[in-house]
């Protein structure tokens, strides 16, 4: 499941309006944030196959180049200059307990906007059973 919001104002803000409750965030350099949403892109979750990789990659540079406004697909260098132009933070909620967690904040205060995502894969029920199992 995933949330995500955009609202006026900063990178706090995005995660107050996305978060479920009390949640503890810090700022974090560009390659950190990409790095995570490259992970969570090539993730499959608890149930799903892992897509890889290049897939991971291409949905973060994807984010990046949705939130900066740049023109798909993008050269290395704008994505590079985007992320170094915006504000990046990881965010946790503050009484999370197991499963999988995605929480980034994104703020650009040259344009007063931020974004946030609250994306979670638990594990509480028992897993669907696959047809080729």
């Amino acid at each position: 499941m995933a949330h995500v919001v955009t609202v006026e104002g900063v990178a706090e803000d995005a995660i107050r309006a996305v978060a479920s409750g009390p949640a503890n965030g810090v700022r974090v350099e560009f390659a950190d944030a990409l790095a995570l949403m490259g992970w969570a892109g090539a993730n499959g979750g608890a149930y799903g196959s892992r897509r890889g990789g290049p897939v991971g990659r291409s949905a973060a540079w994807a984010a990046v180049a949705a939130v900066a406004d740049i023109d798909w697909p993008p050269e290395p260098a704008d994505i590079e200059s985007a992320g170094a132009h915006l504000e990046w933070w990881l965010w946790e909620p503050g009484r999370r307990l197991g499963g999988w967690h995605l929480g980034l904040a994104i703020a650009d205060r040259a344009e007063s906007l931020a974004w946030a995502i609250n994306g979670t894969d638990e594990v509480d029920e028992e897993a669907p059973r696959r047809e080729d199992s």
